[in-house]
């Protein structure tokens, strides 16, 4: 299910549309690969919609996120086994 969705956004992102189609694209993407846990595709998805607009705010917060789950991750890996 997630290449088909993969393959719409890239499409769309093939026809060269304005750039608020651009960014909901690639914001589709980011999503995709972040729900994948593919977080370092999805910062890179994030960060593209911030160079396509610097002045959408929105996407700082995913990127915030992909650093807190990163560490959160992290952590519970390294937490002692309390059970």
């Amino acid at each position: 299910m997630p290449s088909r969705r993969f393959d719409v956004f890239k499409k769309v992102l093939e026809l060269n549309p304005p750039r608020e189609q651009k960014v909901t694209s690639l914001k589709g993407i980011a999503s995709l690969y972040f729900n994948m846990k593919k977080l370092d595709q999805a910062k890179q998805y994030h960060r593209m919609v911030i160079d396509l607009d610097r002045t959408i705010r929105r996407p700082i917060t995913p990127l915030a996120l992909i650093d807190w789950t990163r560490r959160t991750s992290r952590a519970w890996k390294s937490a002692p086994n309390w059970g």
